[in-house]
């Protein structure tokens, strides 16, 4: 079954959607709900039709609740969404049901970028590169040090989760680069094979040049590593 039917079928299921035409299959269905709940910053639990839905916000990832600025960026989506009524266009559907989507508020406005402009939330490039607005708007947060950019040491919840309850101040004691001397291959900060190189198999190193002067490849499949 493609996308777009298969979404059209969940989306009737769950919420009573009465189908209209054969093209409305081949777009991304836009919803009218109210926002009742947020699990954090960028995942909202919206009441469309008397039935919830969870909605995560597209190109986005706001800080875990565990990190710096987490309570803070949950509030700030709380005060901009809650209880308000939203548009969401879907734009995908995850795993048990949960969507991912573009929350239109009241008064226009996208959630998404307005909490990457409050400097609440990364642009989530890996899953939105075409946003380029939301990468402005990043570069315009993090110059002004707005929200988490205040802080020098901020770490992408992608990392955050995959580092487990690492804080910030011990991922800034590490160095930047770590290599592994047996298979060559090196590692930036946050990679998930960063932290699994056996302690007297590690190199350290301060930038990619310096790894690949002394031989090593860059690791595949790691986010970090594309800006590195």
């Amino acid at each position: 079954m493609k996308y777009g039917t298969a979404l059209f079928v969940l989306l009737f299921g769950l919420l009573f959607v009465s189908p209209t035409s054969t093209a409305a299959e081949k777009t991304r269905e836009v919803i009218t709900g109210k926002v009742v709940g947020l699990a954090d910053a960028d995942t909202l639990t919206v009441l469309v039709k008397k039935k919830t839905i969870t909605v995560r916000l597209h190109g986005i990832d706001s800080p875990e609740s565990g990190q710096p600025f987490g309570t803070k960026a949950k509030k700030a989506s709380s005060e901009l969404a809650f209880g308000k009524e939203v548009k969401v266009e879907i734009v995908s559907v995850e795993k048990y049901h949960r969507f991912v989507g573009r929350v239109t508020l009241p008064d226009g406005a996208d959630l998404s970028e307005q909490l990457v402009q409050m400097g609440f939330a990364w642009w989530y490039q890996k899953y939105a590169a075409s946003e380029l607005k939301l990468g402005q708007l990043q570069d315009k947060a993090r110059k002004e040090k707005r929200g988490l950019w205040s802080d020098p040491h901020a770490v992408p919840p992608w990392t955050f989760r995959r580092t487990g309850l690492l804080g910030a101040n011990e991922l800034a004691g590490l160095p930047d680069f770590v290599g592994n001397k047996n298979s060559k291959i090196y590692y930036a900060k946050g990679c998930s094979g960063y932290l699994k190189i056996a302690e007297k198999n590690r190199v350290p190193f301060p930038s990619t040049r310096a790894a690949k002067e002394a031989g090593f490849k860059a690791a595949r499949n790691c986010e970090e590593m594309k800006n590195a």
